[in-house]
Formats: C-alpha cells, sequence, structure tokens
C-alpha cells in the first residue's frame, strides 16, 4: 500500500530502537519517544498522542488557506525524508548518569537514518518535579518545535529555492536578514555558531540555518498572535521585538516576512486553533488529547522496492548509495521506473542518457541530461546541475541489482 499523507497510527513499542522504545507515525512525521532513562521517566504515552494531535492541528487540510493539493506534496516530501520529531521530559541535559550525548543503546541507530532538527519535552514543575507545567509553557514547547520540523523538511518538499536550509538562501533568509536590519528580530543569540564548521554536515552555515529556523517560527506565532498569548514570558524580547506584533506592524517593517508568510507558510501550515491547544494542553497536566489513529501503522518507510512490475524513484535524504533506492529483479521487458520529477524540482519533459561505466556517465554529466544510468554497476544518478561538470546537488538515487539494461522506455516521468 502506498503511503497516505494523511494517515495517522498507533503508539508502537520499538525494542530494536534502544532508548528510543516507542514511535508513532502522523502525517508523514515518526514520533520517537524516550524511554525511562538517565534519571528521567518515559514521556507519557498521553503526551505522546498530544504531541500527533498538534501535528494534525498544524498540517489541517482543511483549514482556512490551506493548499491541500501543495501541503500533501509536502508531507510525502517530508515522509520520504525519514522525518523523526524527538520527544523527552523537561530538556536535554537534564538526562544524567548516562546522559544523552554518551550515546546510549539506539541512540545512533536512530539519529544517523532519520532527519531532525530537535527535541519537544514533556515539561515539569521547576520546583516540584512534577509533570505539571503551566499551560502556556506546554502549548509553545510544542508548536515551536514542530514548527522547526516543518521548516527543515515540510516546507523545502514544495518551495525548494524559498527555503534552502541548507545553503542558508532563498526567501526565507532574505527575509530574516531583512528583520536582523530593521530591528524586528536579533540574531544574537546565533552570532557564535558563525565560527562552527561541520565538514560532515549539508549544512553550509549552522549560523544562518538557526537563524532561518528560529526567525520563521517567531514570524509565525506573531502572525498567529501567540507571542503575547502563549509565550512564558508573554514576549519574545529581544528576539523577536513587541514592537511587531501584528500583520501590519510586520507588513511596515518586514515586507519580506508578511511576504514569507501570506504567499508559503500560511499555505501549508495551518494555525491551531486556540480552543483546541487549551483543552488539550492545560495547567498542572491536565487535558487529553483527542487524538485517534486511523492505522495500526500509519508509516511506509520502507524504501528498499523488490520484485514490483512498477517502482517509484523520489528524491532521497541525502544522495549516497546509503540512501539510494535498492532494486533487485529489474526486468526490462516488463518493468518501469516511475520518476517522481516534482520532488526533484523539474518538469516531465526529463531526459536521460546511459553510458556503460561510471567514467563515462561522469562525461555525460557535463551534458544537459537531467537522469543518467550506468550500465555496468546499475546506478542511477540525477544530474542537478545541467551541462556543468559534476552532479552538482544530486548525485546516486537508485541501484539496480545487477546492472539490468535501463532504457528510456522503461522510465516513466510523473
Amino acid at each position: 500500500m502506498s503511503f497516505q499523507p494523511y494517515s495517522s497510527g498507533k503508539i508502537q513499542k520499538s525494542p530494536s530502537t534502544g532508548v528510543f522504545d516507542k514511535y508513532l507515525d502522523v502525517y508523514g512525521l515518526r514520533l520517537f519517544a524516550l524511554s525511562n532513562f538517565g534519571g528521567m521517566p518515559a514521556p507519557e504515552e498521553e503526551f505522546i498522542e498530544k504531541t500527533a494531535q498538534t501535528v494534525k492541528l498544524m498540517l489541517d487540510p482543511d483549514s482556512a488557506g490551506i493548499n491541500k493539493k501543495l501541503q500533501s506534496k509536502a508531507i510525502k516530501f517530508m515522509e520520504r525524508q525519514n522525518t523523526m520529531q524527538r520527544i523527552g521530559v523537561d530538556t536535554y541535559d537534564a538526562y544524567k548518569n548516562p546522559s544523552l550525548n554518551q550515546s546510549p543503546s539506539g541512540w545512533d541507530k536512530v539519529n544517523d537514518n532519520y532527519s531532525a532538527t530537535d527535541f519537544t519535552y514533556q515539561l515539569r514543575d521547576e520546583i516540584t518535579g512534577q509533570l505539571s507545567p503551566i499551560q502556556r509553557n506546554q502549548i509553545t514547547q510544542q508548536v515551536e518545535h514542530l514548527h522547526h520540523t516543518f521548516i527543515n523538511f515540510l516546507m523545502p518538499g514544495v518551495y525548494k529555492k524559498e527555503f534552502n536550509l541548507q545553503d542558508g538562501s532563498g526567501l526565507l533568509w532574505d527575509a530574516a536578514a531583512e528583520a536582523i536590519k530593521n530591528g524586528v528580530y536579533d540574531d544574537s543569540d546565533y552570532l557564535h555558531l558563525k565560527a562552527k564548521k561541520e565538514p560532515d554536515s549539508d549544512i553550509k552555515s549552522a549560523y544562518r540555518t538557526a537563524v532561518m529556523t528560529e526567525y520563521a517560527y517567531a514570524l509565525t506565532y506573531a502572525q498567529w498572535g501567540y507571542i503575547n498569548k502563549y509565550t512564558e514570558d508573554l514576549s519574545l524580547e529581544p528576539e523577536w521585538s513587541d514592537n511587531y506584533l501584528t500583520n501590519n506592524a510586520i507588513k511596515t517593517a518586514n515586507p519580506l516576512g508578511h511576504k514569507l508568510y501570506e504567499q508559503y507558510l500560511s499555505k501549508i501550515i495551518s494555525k491551531p486553533s486556540e480552543s483546541a491547544l487549551e483543552s488539550m494542553y492545560q495547567d498542572n497536566n491536565g487535558g487529553i488529547s483527542g487524538y485517534i489513529p486511523d492505522t495500526e501503522n500509519a508509516s511506509n518507510t520502507e524504501h528498499v522496492n523488490n520484485n514490483k512490475n512498477s517502482n517509484t524513484i523520489s528524491i532521497p535524504r541525502k544522495f549516497n548509495k546509503k540512501f539510494a533506492d535498492k532494486i533487485t529483479n529489474f526486468a526490462p521487458s516488463s518493468d518501469t521506473l516511475m520518476i517522481d520529477t516534482d520532488s526533484f524540482g523539474i518538469d516531465k519533459s526529463a531526459s536521460f542518457r546511459s553510458a556503460k561505466n561510471s567514467k563515462l556517465v561522469n562525461n555525460l554529466a557535463k551534458k544537459d541530461f537531467d537522469f543518467l544510468y550506468d550500465e555496468r554497476k546499475g546506478g542511477l544518478y540525477f544530474n542537478e546541475n545541467g551541462a556543468d561538470k559534476g552532479f552538482g546537488n544530486g548525485g546516486i538515487i537508485a541501484i539496480l541489482k545487477g546492472g539490468p539494461d535501463l532504457t528510456e522506455s522503461n522510465l516513466n516521468f510523473i
């Protein structure tokens, strides 16, 4: 069964993923919850379901202004990235003896195979240590960190250029830079990241990616009118100025931000209603989720295509052999590869060429062909940069075991 973007599953036990011993799949996002570990209790199952219900509220296809077609496409993209939202209790540093920095069982397995930004936490009372947070603090904890995840792994699925967090460019960065210049947004908390180097990461600028992620959340919260309603201090100053909490004020001082919200963010991410949030998250850990799953297991996370007459190839999380689709027993006389051109950001008139070996494939990469096939090794490549040298921001997308013949008649660009 193909992945259904608006599917939602039940909580599942996951003994193979160690410290992340439970998960729930909802709307293309896997919620991974920590176990009782490091001196901290496990998040309550009711809280896991509250998180799932908050996802539904923020990705409501029937909400005013939402473009369901684009939202559905974005959710499919997020699912293909193996995106997760990690759930813990209190804070990251609350886990001690051992800490999360000591890579407990399952930690590397999960974090190496899923895309994520940060955690969301079931908060505790600062004095008693009980799971009894103030309502507004828990609401913002949830909405903020889910929003971070959506900015990094949902929005680029339909607005790749505008939300280019890997390169730190596009309309989102331009809007953030304008807000900083005009005193709407303060990036002081992230300036230290300018010197941070991550050689093994796809992120070109940790500083820009952090600013883009945090700015987008603050912009959205301001547009929703939730900064002075649900944040801990009823303000985000100095990060977001209290002078810019209305649509008109933002439009005047940060017109690119206003455009970003009105033309892009508000088409995909829906404003969760105040009544729904306040009913679900009440003081002292009150409220119920109201979450209703529709399947036993909503996820379709297996990306290995075996023995099918038709295999759909979409853009991988990363362009390397680990994340490439593995296709076995491909029969050229009867089988077809469906290429999801939308996921690659190209149209259905894509071009294809094959070559006898990798050297000749690299030569073809200097020409304006979209997809290239190495007949010897069975590697199918996406040539993102056209006639320029190399594959640009592309690379290997599939491996056909045994190197079967592959011609244009075996490809269907959809």
